[in-house]
C-alpha cells in the first residue's frame, strides 16, 4: 500500500522575515518539534 502525503502552509510574513526567524537557532524549538530536546554547546550573541 502507497500512501502520498501533501501539506501546504500559507505564511502571511515576507520572504525575508521567515528567512531570519527559520535560520534562528533560538527559535527553532517554536517550529521544529524534533529540535525541541537539542541544545546548543555555543551561545548566539
Amino acid at each position: 500500500m502507497t500512501v502520498d502525503v501533501l501539506t501546504k502552509v500559507l505564511i502571511e510574513r515576507s520572504l525575508r522575515e521567515v528567512a531570519a526567524y527559520a535560520g534562528d537557532p533560538d527559535k527553532a524549538p517554536a517550529w521544529y518539534v524534533k529540535n525541541a530536546l537539542l541544545e546548543s554547546e555555543e551561545r548566539s550573541p
